[in-house]
């Protein structure tokens, strides 16, 4: 592969946590693909919580093109230091040029107390 290989480690479809609010996650990542267009778009990230309110520091927006309908392109949105008010499940929403494209779930998974 040439140099700017992406590599993913610890994928994951919900976040388990001891408390809520929970402690502030370092930092982790939502990945997009696009492919099958041409030309320049803009994307935009947000999460919405369990009762529909957009999280804070969950709103990203990037720039691209897509130079032929063969060559993809991944979007990678760093979520830093994010804090999750409550367990639940929260919506992922993914936009192209404004225009809603995809919505997934992400469950924040209490666990049990520790002794």
């Amino acid at each position: 592969m040439e140099g700017n290989a992406l590599s993913f480690q610890r994928v994951f479809f919900d976040l388990p946590s001891y408390e809520f609010p929970t402690p502030p996650f370092e930092r982790f990542f939502i990945a997009n693909g696009w492919c099958m267009g041409q030309g320049q778009f803009v994307t935009k990230m947000r999460i919405l919580t369990p009762s529909g309110k957009t999280l804070e520091g969950s709103t990203f927006q990037e720039r691209f093109s897509l130079k032929d309908l063969h060559t993809p392109f991944m979007t990678l949105f760093r979520l830093e230091k994010i804090v999750f008010p409550e367990s639940g499940y929260y919506t992922v929403q993914i936009f192209l040029d404004d225009e809603l494209r995809l919505e997934y779930q992400l469950e924040l998974r209490e666990l049990p107390k520790r002794n």
